[in-house]
């Protein structure tokens, strides 16, 4: 297994996770 790969492979999930988590702080912001 390729390290460099799975490195990006882990900051894309973890970007997409914490993005994810602030569109819905976000989104129930603008809700309430």
């Amino acid at each position: 297994m390729n390290i460099f790969l799975f490195i990006r492979q882990t900051i894309g999930i973890l970007k997409v996770l914490i993005g994810g988590h602030i569109y819905g702080q976000r989104r129930k912001k603008n809700i309430t």
